[in-house]
């Protein structure tokens, strides 16, 4: 090879180079779930207003909860979320109750929990259990691509939940 084809090579390969950091990395929407808790000593109540226009949209009655670890369909249903929504966290939060409204990545649906302290409220995501569950499902399935994408998935969503639990933006609260 003399210098001219290595040159025109260099130049190619340049062109390439180019090419490749030019080209978007694909950064994938990650779809986003909401949860209601509380924040206050005497533990998650509903108004007496919001159990009955909940009553009035399904035509169910809310489920009334309490004590520790209260992990309920209540929490995420997508009419009380839109009742809060439309209506305010105060007037949704029963009597000795100061409800709040915060999002997860959706990915972490069946992996948050409630840790509650008098009443008082936070919730966790068990990233953990969630990679070590993708792991068991390749076991199981041995399909390499599939743990690939699910780890992709869970650690993009992990690094969006880390940035939104930082110490100035833990949930956020609606307008009273």
């Amino acid at each position: 090879m003399n210098t001219m084809d290595a040159m025109d090579t260099m130049d190619t390969m340049d062109m390439y180079d180019t090419k490749i950091m030019e080209e978007p990395i694909a950064v994938h929407p990650v779809p986003m779930m909401k949860i209601l808790y509380n924040t206050c000593t005497g533990g998650f109540r509903f108004s007496e207003g919001f159990l009955q226009e909940y009553y009035r949209r399904t035509g169910e009655e809310a489920p009334r909860l309490g004590g520790p670890h209260s992990v309920h369909p209540i929490r995420t249903h997508p009419v009380a979320i839109q009742i809060v929504e439309e209506y305010g966290l105060r007037w949704c939060s029963g009597r000795n109750s100061r409800l709040a409204l915060d999002t997860i990545p959706a990915v972490f649906a069946d992996y948050w929990e409630i840790e509650e302290y008098h009443g008082d409220e936070i919730i966790k995501v068990n990233i953990h259990r969630a990679l070590a569950d993708i792991l068991d499902q390749f076991m199981i399935s041995g399909n390499y691509t599939k743990l690939c994408n699910d780890y992709d998935k869970i650690k993009h969503a992990e690094s969006i939940y880390n940035t939104m639990q930082q110490p100035a933006s833990v949930g956020y609260t609606l307008p009273y």
